[in-house]
């Protein structure tokens, strides 16, 4: 919906047509259903959809970090970690102040960077491809989108061609974007995979 709502307010991909609605305060545990009926609830100071059935799921998952460590008990710091990671936040901190003292921490961050900024892209992508099914399968003109406050946003009347034809541009930009970034996120891994081997093996004790 997001994506959408910055089509229809001009922006590529992403100046308000019609109203600003109503901002609501939400703390953890609150639940709601939108205008749509999708259910959402705030977890971490986050907006996240509710689906029982994955609910469930994880409830029977227990999420333990290598050392031990129940993510469920956590602080919020390891909540987000681990779902990046499947490590703890200490456990990061450790590992990446190890990999400072071996002296190849910039290879391994330039590797993260490409990898967050790829996972990015994916999802951008994918909202996109979701806004082209919604531009295709919506009428000439299009006057309401539905939010995830539980609110019906009017806009004034949008011919949906034009809308098509940007989100399709950028569909193509983007998914070339990958591709680059894809290559340089795999040399990147070489690399620091190459040059931790060459460390550990120069800093193991001969005997």
């Amino acid at each position: 919906m997001d994506i959408i709502r910055s089509y229809l307010t001009g922006e590529r991909p992403f100046v308000q047509i019609g109203y600003t609605p109503k901002e609501i305060k939400r703390k953890d545990g609150d639940e709601w259903t939108d205008a749509c009926g999708k259910r959402w609830k705030m977890v971490n100071g986050a907006k996240v959809s509710v689906n029982s059935q994955a609910e469930m799921i994880r409830e029977m998952t227990r999420q333990k970090c290598t050392c031990g460590q129940d993510i469920r008990y956590g602080n919020r710091l390891d909540a987000k970690f681990f779902l990046k990671t499947g490590k703890c936040f200490d456990c990061i901190i450790k590992e990446e102040t190890e990999l400072r003292i071996l002296g190849v921490y910039h290879h391994y961050e330039n590797y993260k960077m490409l990898s967050n900024y790829l996972g990015y892209l994916e999802d951008m992508k994918q909202k996109i491809e979701e806004s082209i099914h919604h531009f295709e399968t919506e009428s000439d003109t299009l006057n309401v989108l539905c939010n995830s406050e539980g609110f019906l946003e009017k806009f004034k009347g949008m011919n949906t061609a034009d809308l098509l034809k940007a989100a399709r541009e950028d569909l193509i930009e983007i998914t070339k974007a990958i591709t680059k970034v894809t290559k340089d996120k795999k040399k990147a891994k070489r690399i620091f995979d190459t040059e931790l081997a060459r460390v550990k093996k120069a800093n193991t004790p001969k005997t």
